[in-house]
């Protein structure tokens, strides 16, 4: 019976008001919402109230969040940013353009850039220090940090005498395994 397992309540839902464009990518964050767009970076907070407006120089921006933080990297673009739900953490620029990212739970986070001559994965901590650059052979379509961030999955595909083939490697980051 459906209304045995149903209960009913009256919700009363509150306007959120950002920027809108027409390259918003939108994603949950500490049980509010985070949306990223050309206008730039709003941040609500689970009761609905706006805890970060941030100006964006960026044309095709990528959100992604984790438990503790916001990353936030123009796609084909050179320029990533963290944040938490109140200010800038840090910010950054690669030399090639970035194809994709990932971020964990406890804050590590991973920017992979590539252009015609080279593929790398930079690895940076909790502290946004840099801990580990690993260059790669392919082309970089996916990358995964464990929530801990001390596991790398890197997704590559790589034709090879004319046979494509699709690799997963994992890598603690600061070594070579």
């Amino acid at each position: 019976d459906i209304h045995a397992a149903v209960d009913s309540e009256d919700i009363t839902f509150q306007s959120l008001v950002y920027n809108a464009d027409e390259t918003q990518n939108f994603a949950t964050y500490r049980g509010g919402l985070a949306v990223a767009g050309e206008s730039g970076l709003t941040v609500f907070s689970a009761t609905g109230r706006q805890t970060l407006i941030q100006t964006l120089n960026m044309t095709a921006p990528q959100l992604l969040t984790s438990a503790r933080c916001i990353l936030v990297y123009e796609l084909n673009g050179n320029d990533f940013a963290l944040y938490n739900s109140f200010v800038r953490i840090t910010a950054g620029s690669t030399e090639a353009p970035i194809s994709c990212a990932a971020i964990s739970d406890a804050g590590w986070f991973a920017i992979a850039t590539q252009d015609a001559s080279f593929a790398s994965v930079a690895v940076y901590d909790k502290h946004s220090d840099l801990k580990a650059e690993h260059f790669i052979k392919g082309y970089i379509t996916g990358l995964s940090l464990n929530s801990e961030g001390d596991l790398l999955a890197i997704l590559t595909t790589d034709a090879t005498n004319g046979i494509y083939q699709s690799k997963i490697s994992l890598y603690h980051p600061g070594t070579d395994t």
